[in-house]
């Protein structure tokens, strides 16, 4: 176990911090493969089961817990362990600034969820170690393994059945952990990732961050200028947005799918009426009602709760992907006609967010946001009962703190960004990258067409980030690559395009 005091040892490291320089370059390399080895017996076979995702990847990283106070204000207080996981570089002698992966959620866990992406930035890890860092409160060893609600009973249930086991959920989980819920927030998760750089003998980083991993970028890049190499930020999601600002823009980003129907010519000779027909949908379960639904694997009918709400949330999940987009306008068809069955395949898929955490990120730096007479108006709005609700009275019961006002600033910095869009993210469209980049003086801006929530996965994106990682700028960058996008063909029927069905 290593304790945060140790941080000593490596203070003649961190003197290399800043410079490109050749000759510093070389001993920043030297220092790092020293410090490698001192650290060597601290470092174990990574934890890995049958079931564990990517095993070869596991059996070659090294892994060790790092402790940091619960409370910074008192170090001698509640004690948290860290998972860290270091997937070494290829190169046997580093670059001294690793590249590192920050999750989504807030709730994601690093060295589960951000592991089954590095296979994508194999061109980085040639000459980079990738750093994946459990942040506080999520992954195997957050205080919070409190036990979920029945799965089968959460994905039968009505909106307010829905809500009353979450309520309960989270005041069981209160009672039961160790651990103040206040205290796992991203101001102090950036104060232990800086505290790894350095316990680890790198000078500065380079961060990845997808969705809620970008609002944690822009704070270290706040808080940890210095140590800041490079940043490319994939969905951007700054403080604020959720729930209300994500439900709007989940809104926006439904009517724009309905609209690129319209324009598209097969889609709008098969649904013409598609936009009558869900606000006509809307109406007509506006009272929630019990339907049947076969479940094809058990063999089964089952019961659910549909309702207007239910309807918005299953749609705004489907906009996530850009595939499962194509979908939409087929399945609102398909509703209105009664055609329910589409529903079971779609059933309560397994989550990988840890709720409390959650819970403390967004009731501390987001929720405190929301003006009461917005919130007020936003009553009945689109998914109000399925996003905004279950959030704001969740908040009613989980602890929050006040988190210091420079933490809620534009971020303000001239290192190298790049800050990824896409032209159908339900969730964290353009204009958040717009807002952030207004004060990042060497920021780079680009939007991917006809893409879901985050655009790492397509064109020419990870040689992007390859390239500004590479070159530690934003400079010299192509990103004409990704115009090659294009908003994909809808599905018509159960088969598919009429693209498909054409073999194209």
């Amino acid at each position: 176990m290593i304790l945060l005091l140790r941080w000593f040892v490596v203070g003649a490291t961190m003197a290399l911090a800043a410079c490109d320089s050749a000759d510093e370059l070389t001993l920043a390399r030297r220092a790092l493969q020293q410090r490698t080895s001192e650290l060597a017996a601290e470092f174990t076979p990574c934890p890995r089961t049958s079931t564990s995702s990517m095993p070869a990847l596991r059996a070659d990283s090294r892994c060790l817990l790092f402790t940091v106070a619960e409370n910074p204000a008192v170090p001698e207080g509640r004690q948290l362990d860290l998972q860290v996981m270091v997937v070494p570089a290829v190169r046997p002698l580093p670059e001294p600034d690793p590249f590192v992966i920050l999750v989504g959620g807030p709730g994601q866990s690093a060295t589960l969820d951000g592991l089954a992406v590095v296979p994508m930035f194999q061109r980085i890890r040639e000459s980079r170690d990738i750093l994946l860092v459990d942040q506080r409160g999520t992954g195997p060893l957050s205080p919070f393994d409190c036990d979920l609600p029945d799965e089968e009973a959460a994905w039968g249930a009505g909106i307010e059945m829905q809500l009353q086991l979450q309520q309960d959920y989270l005041r069981d989980c209160l009672a039961s952990v160790d651990a103040d819920p206040r205290f796992y927030t991203t101001d102090l998760a950036v104060g232990d990732l800086d505290a790894i750089r350095q316990y680890l003998g790198y000078n500065r980083l380079n961060l990845w961050g997808v969705s809620y991993g970008t609002r944690v970028a822009l704070a270290y890049l706040k808080y940890h200028e210095a140590q800041t190499r490079t940043v490319v930020i994939d969905g951007v999601a700054p403080a604020g947005i959720l729930p209300l600002e994500a439900a709007r823009d989940g809104e926006r980003a439904l009517l724009h799918v309905q609209d690129l129907c319209r324009a598209e010519v097969a889609c709008n000779a098969q649904f013409p009426q598609l936009r009558a027909h869900y606000d006509e949908l809307l109406l007509r379960h506006a009272v929630e009602q019990i339907i049947t639904v076969h479940d094809s694997v058990s063999g089964a009918d089952k019961p659910l709760a549909f309702s207007a709400a239910t309807l918005q949330s299953m749609l705004f999940g489907l906009l996530y992907s850009r595939e499962t987009a194509r979908l939409v306008p087929w399945m609102i068809e398909r509703f209105y006609a009664g055609d329910f069955s589409v529903l079971a395949g779609l059933g309560n898929q397994a989550e990988s967010i840890n709720l409390p955490m959650h819970m403390s990120v967004i009731c501390s730096e987001d929720v405190p946001l929301i003006d009461a007479a917005e919130l007020e108006q936003a009553g009945g709005s689109f998914l109000y009962e399925g996003l905004v609700r279950p959030r704001i009275e969740g908040c009613t019961l989980w602890p929050s703190r006040p988190l210091p006002a420079d933490y809620f600033a534009p971020v303000v910095s001239a290192r190298p960004v790049l800050l990824f869009s896409a032209s159908q993210d339900p969730v964290t469209p353009k204009r958040w990258a717009e807002q952030v980049a207004a004060t990042l003086t060497n920021s780079v801006q680009v939007e991917a067409t006809g893409v879901g929530h985050g655009v790492f996965n397509y064109g020419c994106a990870r040689e992007l980030v390859a390239d500004v990682v590479e070159q530690g700028s934003v400079d010299t960058l192509d990103t004409f690559c990704l115009k090659e996008l294009a908003t994909r063909p809808f599905f018509v029927n159960a088969n598919g395009s009429v693209a498909d069905d054409q073999g194209r």
